[in-house]
């Protein structure tokens, strides 16, 4: 198998727990793959909360995700046992269950669960207009998300007439030690690339980089999304994810390196 990336170096800044499949891919195309987590995730919610959440979940009629984190932090675990209490558990009745992408459709998978509907695009602007389009007006629509989460997929679900609850589950903040192994890779030039897979990491990156007066590696984003936050602080992204996936975060990835990608 050809191995495009073989010789260059690629930081995955993901955090530790989401990196893994990650570097996996790029590892199989012939990458040295640094993991340099920039973020990690805290939960809001008490214990007793999430399992008080959980057991409530039969009165909406759709559960909306836009991340893995947020199946994570609503369900737990697969084999935990605040798992066994959400959608799969046998309630009375079962919620319909909308996915971002392929990713967060295959964390649901996880837990034994299908969704019921996977938007086309990786983009919480084409769930949001995906469901709109449906007939949720006076439906009850849970949206278990970060703190920092935007407002574009309730609003849109709002407008359209369905009753939307935000639960922030976790937030994002800062890995340490990833940071100041970053500040080392960048002062060293050790990196060919680094990837950004979301608004936060885009957010650590810079304020890593913004100290040091060096180039860095050339970035590239999973989506325009997270493009635009790194547009927005002067950051220069050579390439953006056409899918905004993992496979299409690989695929800019090469691109970016060898003006060609094979995923």
């Amino acid at each position: 198998m050809e191995k495009p990336l073989a010789g260059r170096t690629v930081a995955v800044t993901r955090a530790r727990k989401q990196a893994r499949e990650l570097v996996r891919r790029l590892e199989s195309r012939g990458a040295r793959v640094e993991a340099i987590p920039l973020i990690r995730t805290v939960g809001c919610l008490s214990k007793r909360a999430s399992e008080d959440l959980v057991s409530g979940l039969d009165r909406y009629e759709w559960i909306v995700f836009t991340s893995s984190n947020a199946v994570r932090y609503l369900l737990g675990e697969p084999g935990e046992p605040i798992a066994s209490a959400g959608p799969a558990g046998g309630g009375s009745k079962r919620p319909k269950l909308a996915a971002v992408g392929r990713g967060t459709a295959e964390s649901l998978r996880g837990h034994g669960l299908d969704a019921d509907w996977v938007a086309k695009a990786a983009l919480a602007e084409t769930l949001a207009e995906e469901l709109a389009a449906q007939e949720v007006r006076g439906m009850q629509i849970l949206f278990p998300c970060a703190r920092a989460a935007r407002e574009v997929l309730p609003d849109r679900l709002k407008a359209a007439g369905a009753a939307v609850e935000r639960v922030e589950l976790y937030e994002t903040v800062a890995d340490d030690e990833g940071m100041e192994r970053l500040d080392q890779a960048l002062t060293g030039g050790e990196l060919d690339v680094a990837t950004l897979a979301s608004p936060s990491t885009v957010e650590r990156y810079h304020q890593v980089w913004s100290r040091l007066k060096e180039e860095g590696p050339l970035l590239v984003s999973i989506g325009p999304v997270t493009t635009k936050r790194a547009t927005r602080l002067g950051l220069q992204v050579a390439e953006t994810a056409s899918e905004h996936s993992l496979e299409g975060l690989v695929a800019a990835v090469e691109l970016a390196l060898t003006g060609r990608s094979e995923s």
